[in-house]
């Protein structure tokens, strides 16, 4: 079971997709189904075309941060429907510290659409270091988002640990529109 983990201001509508849920939709339509992925968002269920999806509402925990009461509903759901083997995070490391001691035997993968250098937790060096040396594998979608996190930091063998998977798009055009002139 592998649970992938959108940003919580991340909107998956059927009408209207961030660039990250338009990723997660496309791996998910072709994914294998042996890996029995579940898609976890804020958008509303009954807008989004994924069978697999859960939405977490924010909760009167908001106060403490959106995203620590955004993985803490997570958390409690977790406990009704089953923990996963893999929790894949997009674009929000900071959601990984928020997992404790409950999830020891769950794998951890950070998956970058955005220079690190910029994001909550990953703005330094030694941010980029800790994680690297904690999380079980980072995704890049380019080799240039790869370089922005080993930025500054030595070559080791947690750097193995990062990985480029390109992000791949449907052509739902088969015929280009003529430009007019």
């Amino acid at each position: 079971m592998i649970d992938i983990i959108l940003p919580h201001n991340e909107i998956c509508s059927n009408l209207k997709k961030g660039p990250v849920a338009s990723v997660v939709i496309n791996n998910n339509y072709y994914q294998n189904e042996l890996l029995n992925e579940r898609v976890f968002g804020s958008s509303e269920k009954r807008d989004v075309e994924l069978e697999n999806y859960y939405q977490l509402k924010s909760g009167f925990l908001s106060f403490l941060g959106k995203g620590w009461s955004y993985i803490y509903k997570l958390k409690k759901l977790h406990y009704k429907i089953g923990f996963p083997k893999i929790i894949e995070i997009h674009n929000r490391p900071i959601y990984f510290k928020y997992f404790g001691k409950t999830y020891k035997n769950t794998k951890f993968v950070l998956y970058l659409h955005n220079d690190p250098r910029n994001m909550k937790s990953l703005k330094t060096k030694d941010q980029r270091e800790k994680l690297l040396k904690k999380i079980d594998a980072i995704i890049t979608v380019s080799n240039y988002i790869k370089s922005c996190y080993l930025s500054g930091l030595k070559i080791d063998e947690n750097s193995n640990k990062i990985t480029t998977i390109h992000n791949g798009i449907d052509r739902w055009l088969n015929k280009f529109p003529q430009k007019e002139k």
